[in-house]
Parts: C-alpha cells; sequence; structure tokens
C-alpha cells in the first residue's frame, strides 16, 4: 500500500474520530442537564405547590375583603397579605421559567448562568424572611382571627401587638440562621456538577 492510500486511510479514521468525540459530548452534556434537572425537581415542585396555596389563599382573602368593606382596620392589612401573595406568585413564576429554560440543547454557559440565578434566587428568598416575617406576622394575624374566629384582636390593645412583633424577628432570624445552616444540597450538586462538566 502506497504512503498517499495510508495518509487517506488515516484522515479518514481521524475525522471518524472527530465525531465520535463530538457525539460523546453532546451524549455527556445532555445526561448532564438531566441529571441537574432530576436535582431541580424539588424546586420545580415547591414553587408549583407554592403557586397554586396562594391563589387559593388569594381567593380567601378577596372574599374577606369584600365582607369587611368598609372596615379598613380589617381590609388593609388584608390588602397588605394580597400584595405579598403577588409578588411572592411572580417571584415563583420566575423561578420555575427558570427551571424549565434548562434544557438539553442549553449552551452550558448559559445552563451555568441560569443556575446561579436560582441560587441568588434561594439567597434572597432565605433574607427576605426577615422583612417578611415582622411586616406580616400581625396582619395575618388579625384577619385569621377575624376571619376564621370572628375576633377583633384590636380590643385587646397594644402590647401584645409589639410583643408579637419583637417575637416574629426573633423567629425570622432563627429561621434564616437555620437555613443557611441547611442550604439546598441538591441545588448545590447541580451547580458543581456543571462546573466539572464545563471543564471536559
Amino acid at each position: 500500500m502506497e504512503f498517499k492510500e495510508l495518509t487517506e486511510i488515516w484522515k479518514q479514521s481521524e475525522m471518524h474520530q472527530d465525531e465520535a468525540i463530538k457525539v460523546n459530548h453532546q451524549l455527556i452534556k445532555e445526561v448532564g442537564l438531566n441529571k441537574i434537572k432530576t436535582n431541580l425537581r424539588a424546586i420545580q415542585w415547591s414553587s408549583i405547590f407554592e403557586i397554586v396555596l396562594e391563589i387559593l389563599f388569594s381567593g380567601f382573602l378577596i372574599n374577606f375583603m369584600e365582607n369587611q368593606r368598609g372596615q379598613p382596620a380589617f381590609s388593609i392589612p388584608a390588602a397588605l397579605i394580597l400584595g405579598l401573595i403577588a409578588f411572592n406568585v411572580l417571584f415563583e413564576v420566575y423561578r420555575l421559567a427558570l427551571f424549565y429554560s434548562i434544557k438539553t440543547d442549553c449552551p452550558v454557559l448559559k445552563a451555568q448562568k441560569k443556575l446561579s440565578r436560582l441560587k441568588k434566587l434561594e439567597i434572597f428568598d432565605t433574607y427576605s424572611l426577615l422583612v417578611i416575617i415582622p411586616v406580616f406576622a400581625l396582619p395575618f394575624l388579625i384577619v385569621l382571627a377575624k376571619a376564621l374566629l370572628n375576633w377583633d384582636l384590636y380590643e385587646l390593645g397594644t402590647g401584645w401587638m409589639i410583643q408579637t412583633i419583637i417575637g416574629s424577628f426573633v423567629v425570622a432570624a432563627i429561621l434564616v440562621v437555620i437555613i443557611r445552616k441547611h442550604p439546598n444540597k441538591k441545588l448545590r450538586k447541580a451547580i458543581q456538577f456543571i462546573e466539572e462538566l464545563d471543564e471536559e
């Protein structure tokens, strides 16, 4: 066999090897992204659960506000809670959109950015408790007491309100510390995995 023929065979075999390497990389990427999505299923289902629950609770609040029309002492706290729920529904919808946008045809760098954004959203969600719990604990108690038991908590004076606000700061701080000590391990694992995938 002549040198020219050997060269042609070698080139063809190199081309097949390159194609095989590309296919292998694509398979690794697809399997990797599927594994990442599996690790993030908890985020998906918790977001869906929260959205459904908050929509149902919004219906309850709207009905309560209609019944308490002309009584701002009860309708204003309910409106505040409704505003919080609207914000949180948008927050969870955005988180779900990020989750669903991580597909097998998504470039690794884009997937990294989306996972990084999910991590930032998780941190924001945790630290927002330091504001949400102290600000909204009192309105929740006032609305629920009136709606479920027909109790007017305003009749008890302001002492319990001050204690509730102080107590809610303590509860919020404890919750944040616990959540930060036990972060979402699967999200961390997904981020670590895609970083390793990027190095391949």
